[in-house]
């Protein structure tokens, strides 16, 4: 890998670039031109979090020989030489300590909405986890994209303007401009672990993903194609919203939530929820496992109750993983998560319908603008208590908050 310097716009010929930096030009490229492109090498660091659109839109606007990004003065792409190529290369595995998947998800999608406006190309590779693929969440997202070749906006309603897509504030960031896109993307990676399962995938690139793993000498056959699957899928939300975390801006809904968005003659149920295995969870959700455990299956005894024909399953042993987790989610007819950048995604991309609860300035504060754009998508406005309120009234509080009906 060949480091360019960030304030530099280095231009190297294809061939260059194919061996230099790891096949970031695609040979049908190197068919249509012998010009040279510039390649400018991008990292978790522009990945929207601490500060990284700072440092990644002045690039974007060097690259496109711009002083504002707009959608009308952009890289013209009738020029002779092509579009720059920004290749944003991370540690699939393990970016930042105290960052979650889904943290980093949202960091991407930024990365494609700017890029997106400034009409360059855009290619994400893993320097390392692209082998642990089969537990992490981040190699499924890897590929080559394109900058569009027309001038129709390949977004969602309207181009943003530079000061919306380069934002630094979470409360600002526009994701719902990326919902087709993220609906596309959570479909494709959860045909790619779970198979087709029926559904209709002929708008999906499923080349894509199958292209990076046989780079990679990596089966490009579905990860879990025979993982149960559930008519409902729950994504509960544990660990630090369990009082691990004092903060006002995320927590728990209340249990009747579930029963009025889920269907009365639903056969299956499943719950998607953090191990209840120390070892296998983040740090700061482990002093929180005894509680999870508990709420759960109060969870799981409360849906039992409420649809005694549906049988109910936890989904977060061993085998679990994460790939699979969000391949559940997409995959079933109704998915429904509370407060959590980590199960928008999933719930989003879903094949059925997908309910979530409405964000606020820290948690997916752009969740009520979605269901614009994708209409199977529904906002829930749930009571919620917070993690610092069960941080400070203790469980039994909190357990009488959940099965209490409004």
């Amino acid at each position: 890998m060949i480091v360019i310097d960030l304030l530099e716009i280095k231009a190297v010929s294809l061939q260059d670039t194919e061996d230099k930096i790891g096949r970031v030009v695609s040979s049908e490229k190197m068919k249509q031109t012998n010009k040279k492109q510039k390649v400018f090498e991008i990292t978790h660091e522009h990945m929207f979090w601490r500060k990284g659109m700072s440092k990644l839109c002045p690039l974007l606007r060097n690259a496109t020989n711009v002083t504002n990004l707009h959608w009308n003065n952009s890289f013209p792409l009738k020029l002779s030489e092509p579009q720059p190529l920004f290749n944003l290369v991370a540690n699939c595995s393990q970016i930042i300590i105290g960052f979650g998947s889904g943290n980093w998800i949202t960091g991407f999608y930024m990365v494609r909405i700017a890029a997106s406006l400034a009409r360059v190309d855009l290619k994400f590779q893993c320097r390392k986890g692209m082998q642990n693929h089969q537990n992490e969440l981040l190699p499924w997202f890897t590929g080559y994209y394109r900058a569009t070749d027309d001038d129709k906006w390949p977004l969602d309603l309207e181009p943003p303007t530079e000061e919306m897509s380069c934002t630094e504030k979470y409360n600002d960031i526009p994701l719902h401009l990326a919902s087709y896109f993220i609906q596309s993307d959570m479909r494709r990676i959860a045909v790619a672990v779970m198979g087709d399962q029926g559904y209709d995938t002929s708008s999906l690139d499923l080349n894509m993903i199958q292209s990076v793993l046989q780079q990679y000498n990596i089966s490009a056959a579905p990860l879990a194609p025979n993982a149960k699957l559930d008519e409902v899928a729950i994504h509960f939300r544990c660990g630090d919203v369990l009082g691990g975390a004092h903060r006002d801006d995320f927590g728990i809904i209340k249990f009747d939530e579930y029963k009025k968005q889920i269907f009365s003659d639903t056969r299956s149920i499943g719950i998607m929820t953090q191990p209840f295995d120390p070892s296998m969870l983040r740090r700061f959700d482990r002093s929180k496992t005894k509680q999870c455990k508990q709420v759960v299956y109060l969870l799981v005894d409360y849906l039992k109750e409420g649809f005694p024909n549906a049988s109910v399953t936890i989904h977060n042993g061993a085998n679990d993983t994460l790939p699979i987790t969000y391949g559940r989610l997409v995959m079933a007819n109704q998915t429904i998560t509370s407060l959590s950048s980590f199960g928008i995604f999933p719930t989003m991309g879903t094949f059925g319908d997908g309910y979530f609860q409405k964000g606020n300035r820290g948690v997916n504060p752009f969740s009520t603008r979605v269901p614009k754009v994708l209409r199977n998508t529904h906002v829930m406005n749930a009571p919620v208590m917070s993690s610092m309120q069960i941080f400070k009234k203790g469980l039994n509080e909190t357990i009488k908050f959940l099965i209490t009906p409004r």
